[in-house]
């Protein structure tokens, strides 16, 4: 408990200097309060009253005081009253005691410069000093009565003797102090910096796991092979756990394909040999898939170690839409290619149907002429025709692949159109080939023309038939295929928005190589024989197609068989529609104005109308027909106007025409069919068409049904 006491202190916050002080008020105030009242207790039991009551008074005021001093927990005051009240009790001693009592009044100096301080400390010893002295002169009463003269002497030179020693230990004291108080600061700057800059390292190292965890390439640091750190990206896109990764050896999750180069490239970097920073690669997930990625690799320091630093990267979409965009482009030049290739095509089959249209038409004329008068010539004649008939029917294919054939487009159900092509496979095809139909389409309604998708759909069948030498299953399927502005990838780029039928049409025979599959539609490639074909059958197929604003692919691996997709637009609210049977046409006569480059054809057109009692006044090109109907545009009931002509074309001499004469009806004719051009030149003011190469009968309809005032299209 006295133990308890004398430690406690009034000011809670003081230091430990202040601490040490109050310890030492605590014990004097203890060890004055308990002498006082041991010695005032003797004098009251010796009857010495007087002195007995001052010192118990006296102690009683000590403890008061010091009660007080601990309720106010004042450390300063407590300093200086404690100096006070000590000084007055030693002082007591050397004026009231013996000489053996006094002696303890050289532990004053000590105690006061202690507590005071060195300014304090002497100010408080020269006062006890003076007091001394003073009691020494005036003689004050002591037990002995009276000091000698020699002992007061040398107590004061020995209270003076002590005062300086105490002096200069408090100094040194003090100093000490100070050297201590400045290191202790110094410590503590020392000690805030290193906190500082731990708390730095560690907002620091904050900050970069906040970075690399919110990077969006994968990172990982390997030191000696073994990965010793590893983000939540590269964790995301590989499967792996960063249990599983952390401490396991890089090359645990390198992709087989790849791992002897990027061990290289490891090697290297560690040593200082040239190697890539940035390269592709592929590492392997966890299920065992392939993923293609980017790497980025540095040498870093590692805990004071070398390592490497490597960036890595998800490229396995952006390889996949590079794949994509080649394939597009592949495809794009593919079909600049085959446009170019049918704007060639469809220029060579226009100019070959002029020349077809004087060869047969002549024929025809001879044969009419010559009756059964000659059969030999008839049948030269009929010769002639036939070669030409079937040179007509190359130049329709030439023109089916440069989609300028002839196209009547109507309703027609897709289905229907596939099993009259079966119905016609299976009384020609080898019965070692089997025929499967799988005809699923919901709706089957296209707009097109019924014998082209017929030709077309038969000419793929024949080269999937011809693949199959030794058999096979030639597989016809449909299915209906919607695409809308949502749909992140048709199957064909040049698709429309709109529902397609899908027509595939497989074999199992022995397929395409890549080089083919480049060249397939290409007019008069073929892989036969001299003599089996013309190369003209799938270049059709495709010219058919695209005329039908579809689309077609093919899918082929050697050995496996070959697949044709054919795209068609859905027709949308359209039923097929039967076949129309045209009527008998009568002949008429009349006055005709033909215009034509081609002389043949001229002579053509005049022979065929004048044998049917028609007149006919030639113009060989647009400009001369204008000049030649403003001079008889009384004479002229009926003009043919060829579609393509130098210096003024087939359309701007039908608008000068209609210019000159609104009601006079015009047919349009050209080696190229009914397409984009032609509806243009009939919006102009042509009122029939009429095909090169054509038959007396076809020209003697159009011709008589037009001067009649009956529009009917050939």
């Amino acid at each position: 408990m006295i133990i308890k006491w004398l430690s406690s202190e009034p000011d809670a916050e003081g230091d430990l200097e202040t601490a040490r002080k109050i310890g030492l008020i605590n014990t004097l105030s203890l060890v004055g309060i308990g002498v006082l009242s041991i010695y005032g207790t003797h004098y009251l039991i010796a009857g010495k009253t007087t002195l007995g009551l001052l010192e118990v008074s006296i102690a009683l005021s000590f403890a008061l005081v010091s009660l007080r001093l601990r309720k106010t927990r004042a450390p300063w005051f407590a300093c200086l009253y404690s100096t006070t009240v000590l000084g007055f009790f030693f002082l007591y001693l050397i004026v009231l005691c013996s000489r053996d009592h006094a002696l303890w009044a050289f532990v004053f100096p000590l105690v006061a410069f202690f507590l005071m301080g060195l300014r304090g400390g002497a100010i408080a010893i020269l006062l006890f000093f003076a007091l001394c002295a003073t009691a020494f002169l005036l003689e004050l009463p002591s037990a002995f009565t009276h000091y000698a003269p020699a002992f007061e002497a040398r107590f004061l030179g020995s209270l003076a003797t002590v005062s300086l020693i105490a002096f200069f230990f408090e100094l040194l004291r003090e100093r000490f102090q100070e050297a201590s108080h400045q290191k202790q600061q110094d410590i503590e700057l020392t000690l805030g910096a290193l906190e500082a800059a731990t708390s730095a390292m560690r907002e620091s190292e904050a900050k970069y796991r906040e970075v690399v965890e919110r990077a969006s390439d994968g990172i990982l640091i390997i030191q000696e092979r073994i990965i010793r750190l590893a983000n939540s990206q590269i964790i995301g896109f590989s499967g792996y756990t960063e249990e599983e990764l952390i401490g396991s050896e890089f090359t645990r999750f390198i992709h087989e394909d790849a791992l002897e180069r990027i061990l290289n490239i490891y090697r290297n970097r560690l040593s200082g040999k040239p190697a890539p920073r940035i390269y592709e690669s592929a590492i392997k997930h966890k299920d065992g898939h392939k993923i293609e990625v980017e790497i980025n690799s540095g040498v870093i320091a590692f805990e004071q170690q070398p390592a490497v630093l490597v960036l890595i990267r998800d490229i396995t979409r952006r390889r996949r839409a590079e794949e994509e965009k080649a394939d597009l482009e592949d495809q794009l030049r593919h079909s600049q290619k085959m446009e170019a290739v049918g704007e060639l095509a469809g220029g060579v089959a226009h100019d070959f149907n002029n020349m077809l249209s004087a060869i047969s038409g002549f024929a025809q004329m001879i044969m009419r002429r010559v009756g059964d008068e000659d059969p030999t010539l008839t049948d030269y004649a009929n010769t002639i025709r036939e070669a030409s008939n079937r040179a007509a029917d190359l130049t329709a294919k030439l023109l089916a692949f440069a989609r300028k054939g002839k196209l009547e487009e109507a309703p027609l159900d897709l289905h229907s159109v596939i099993t009259d092509v079966v119905k016609l496979l299976e009384r020609t095809i080898d019965r070692r080939i089997r025929i499967r139909q799988d005809l699923k389409a919901p709706r089957a309604t296209v707009i097109g023309d019924r014998s082209q998708l017929l030709n077309t759909i038969l000419n793929l069948a024949v080269n999937a038939r011809d693949a199959m030498p030794r058999g096979g299953v030639l597989t016809l399927r449909t299915s209906l295929h919607i695409i809308d502005a949502n749909d992140p990838l048709p199957p064909m780029p040049d698709l429309s928005i709109c529902d397609h039928v899908c027509l595939t049409v497989s074999d199992t025979g022995i397929g395409m190589d890549i080089a083919t599959q480049d060249r397939v539609f290409e007019p008069f490639f073929t892989t036969k024989a001299i003599g089996k074909g013309t190369g003209l059958g799938l270049a059709s197929a495709y010219g058919t197609v695209k005329a039908h604003r579809g689309s077609i692919a093919l899918t082929s691996h050697p050995g496996r068989g070959t697949s044709f997709a054919v795209y068609l637009p859905a027709a949308e609210g359209a039923s097929p529609q039967a076949d129309e049977i045209p009527d008998e046409i009568e002949t008429a006569e009349g006055r005709i104005l033909v215009v034509d480059d081609e002389a043949p054809v001229r002579e053509l057109y005049q022979a065929m109308l004048e044998a049917m009692g028609f007149t006919v006044i030639c113009a060989v090109d647009g400009r001369d027909g204008l000049d030649v109907y403003r001079n008889h545009s009384e004479q002229i009931d009926l003009a043919i106007v060829d579609l393509i002509m130098p210096r003024l074309g087939g359309r701007e001499c039908i608008e000068g025409l209609k210019e000159l004469n609104p009601n006079l009806p015009i047919i349009i004719s050209s080696g190229y069919s009914i397409g984009d051009e032609v509806a243009k030149v009939m919006q102009a003011g042509a009122s029939a068409f009429i095909h090169k190469p054509f038959t007396m009968d076809e020209l003697a309809r159009a011709v008589t049904s037009l001067l009649r005032g009956s529009l009917v299209s050939s």
